[in-house]
């Protein structure tokens, strides 16, 4: 009988440690994807209402990251326009975030889709 009760007791605690350790990189991979979705808004936020007009729809790929003090910097702009990649920076570049980023030292490549007003 006690056999059977230790037994039951290593079993339940195994499956509470394994339950528990199962939880967490949920959490991590439910943060991170918050945090990019507030990234996305706040710099798409940051791009309205464009100072030039657009003959076409223009792609740019904006290669970022984050100071200490939240804050964007632009490391590089790849654009075929000149005047995308220099809104691109204006708009972009030391505009601080409401809100605390997590992997400062990360880069990130932003993809961004300016289309032509009708």
């Amino acid at each position: 009988m006690k056999t059977i009760k230790g037994l039951l007791l290593a079993v339940a605690i195994i499956s509470s440690s394994v339950l528990m350790a199962s939880t967490s990189p949920k959490t991590t991979a439910t943060t991170k994807s918050a945090e990019a979705t507030a990234i996305s808004n706040e710099i798409n936020h940051f791009l309205v209402e464009p100072n030039f007009v657009l003959e076409e729809d223009v792609m740019a790929y904006a290669t970022i990251t984050f100071n200490h003090d939240n804050e964007i910097v632009v490391l590089s702009v790849d654009s075929p326009n000149e005047a995308v990649e220099e809104f691109v920076k204006e708009r972009l570049n030391y505009k601080k975030l409401p809100f605390n980023i997590y992997n400062k030292k990360q880069t990130f490549l932003v993809p961004i889709k300016l289309d032509v007003e009708e």
